[in-house]
């Protein structure tokens, strides 16, 4: 199933990826949306794989492959690339990048790895260039939130009457911007996974069991990906259930809030929008910038929080232990790896809301050009021409991308394609066991509670029920504040899901692949965050 703007297969690195790449870009991709984004996405994993630590060539002329790209309108990895990287980073190989990205079904109908010529040629380059990349990332993360912020200063300056050529260069700026900042979150994820190996295994031979030792490591003060969900808690806290004001609240409308006369409304929405200046930049798919973002949909974060007044704050999680002398600085290490990365996720977060609000003002200015809904099925690259006076295409073309893309994006995609492109019935049965579902050990802890299969975090939800989803980001960790649990299809140990769940005390079961499938809204579940399995216990 071809879509406009598809990548096509590359004869030499032919398979790729859904898994973990669905956790970065869950839904399908416009047009627009991928050519605002798929270049700084090629770009950011070239600085990472080929610069920063210099495992593979940097494509070209001579080696014309890609390392991501788009089937079917999703996002996906070159798997082919990763395996070869994996093989030439010290201390990993292929098999270890295929379990991170499929668990125990790693070794179910994927295609052998092959070894390349030039193996041992980047094997003895890889430790220097990871030395010298581990030394400069701290200042590399600064220096990207720096630039963004300056880009963001300088469209707070843009007047109203900017035109539309010039939002366009900007655009084009920012997402060059984009695709060096994801280099650096790419590389910083790269590097918190042998660090927290490391510290987590030092811990357990100094006696500390599985699940304490990722407790303990996990503990970060300040997460960054954690912040949103404290800030909304704290607000919440200020509700009274059961109040007049509570009520107001479960209207989910901001403007409700604005405006009311209500005692402590007024306070409350200045409390809010204290909120959207620190995080609405965040929300849910967040990656992309053609969705919306807190900051253009407030409604969204008044309904998470509907959810959450007057509720107490998480209870401390972290283990009474002492490390010993050798894990001690391990720990520090790995902690300080994981907030990183989360920073460094945060600051692609800010460039692709900037994105956001310029295609939103680009958007205004091309109106009527184009008829309703037909502004994603545009590309960046036509709309610049659009903007130096040239046409866009036709109403016949535009509608033929839309029935294209929507066909595209009905398909179910499997996890890997190996040349041309695999439906999801192609991939594995479940196990037989159908009131048993295996993940990654993810948060640990054991709950149980009503499931909640959701699509977004808006759905209806209680507090003490079971977060059932395909991913989450940002936008839906609020929810985890009232959740018992958190299951989803994909991700893994660093995933956002899983970092946030640890940092809040409740259990999590990652990368189960087909938990929104079998399991139904309202089956009452079993979570092991610790072993990584969820049990049906009473079907609804």
């Amino acid at each position: 199933m071809f879509a406009f703007l598809d990548t096509p297969f590359d004869r030499d690195h032919p398979v790729y990826t859904r898994a973990n790449a669905g956790e970065i870009l869950p839904d399908p991709l416009t047009p627009l949306a991928w050519s605002v984004i798929g270049p700084g996405f090629e770009e950011g994993f070239r600085i990472s794989f080929c610069d920063d630590f210099s495992l593979l060539p940097r494509p070209g002329h001579d080696t014309p492959y890609r390392l991501v790209g788009r089937m079917a309108t999703r996002f996906h990895l070159n798997l082919t690339a990763m395996r070869l990287a994996g093989d030439r980073l010290p201390g990993t190989s292929a098999d270890v990048v295929d379990a991170q990205y499929f668990g125990e079904a790693a070794t179910t109908g994927l295609p052998d790895h092959k070894p390349h010529a030039d193996d041992r040629r980047f094997r003895l380059k890889a430790p220097s260039s990871m030395g010298r990349t581990l030394a400069g990332i701290g200042r590399r993360v600064e220096r990207d939130r720096a630039t963004i912020d300056a880009l963001g200063d300088e469209l707070d300056e843009l007047g109203g009457d900017t035109e539309a050529s010039d939002l366009v260069w900007m655009i084009r700026r920012v997402a060059a911007t984009f695709g060096s900042t994801l280099g650096t979150h790419v590389t910083a994820r790269a590097l918190t996974s042998p660090i927290l190996e490391q510290a987590t295994n030092a811990l357990q031979r100094a006696g500390i069991d599985d699940e304490d030792a990722l407790r303990y490591v996990s503990a970060i003060p300040d997460l960054e990906s954690a912040k949103p969900s404290r800030a909304l808690a704290d607000i919440g806290r200020t509700i009274p259930r059961g109040s007049a004001l509570a009520d107001l609240v479960a209207e989910g409308s901001s403007e409700a809030i604005a405006t009311s006369t209500l005692d402590g409304a007024a306070g409350l929405h200045a409390r809010l929008t204290q909120f959207l200046d620190d995080f609405g930049h965040r929300g849910v798919g967040e990656f992309d910038p053609t969705t919306t973002a807190w900051e253009q949909s407030p409604d969204d974060v008044v309904r998470l929080l509907a959810r959450l007044h007057d509720a107490p704050p998480p209870e401390p999680t972290t283990p009474d232990i002492d490390p010993g002398r050798v894990a001690r600085p391990l720990v520090a290490a790995a902690r300080s790896a994981m907030a990183r990365a989360e920073r460094t996720k945060d600051n692609c977060m800010r460039a692709t809301n900037l994105l956001r609000r310029l295609l939103g003002r680009l958007q205004d200015h091309v109106g009527d050009a184009v008829g309703d809904g037909s502004f994603a099925m545009c590309t960046l690259d036509e709309l610049e021409s659009w903007a130096h006076g040239a046409g866009l295409p036709d109403e016949a073309e535009l509608r033929r991308r839309r029935v294209e893309f929507d066909e595209a994006a009905a398909v179910g995609v499997a996890e890997w394609s190996d040349g041309t492109l695999r439906m999801a019935s192609d991939d594995p049965s479940p196990a037989s066991d159908e009131n048993t579902v295996d993940g990654i050990a993810g948060s640990p802890g054991v709950a149980e509670g009503r499931a909640r299969v959701l699509v977004d975090p808006y759905g209806e939800f209680d507090e003490g029920d079971v977060v059932v989803a395909t991913m989450t980001d940002t936008g839906w960790t609020p929810l985890f504040l009232a959740a018992a649990a958190v299951i989803t299809d994909v991700g893994g140990v660093l995933s956002h899901a899983t970092i946030v769940a640890r940092d809040l005390g409740i259990p999590a079961v990652v990368n189960t692949k087909t938990a929104t499938s079998r399991i139904r809204d309202g089956d009452r579940v079993r979570v092991d965050g610790g072993s990584g399995v969820v049990t049906v216990l009473e079907r609804a």
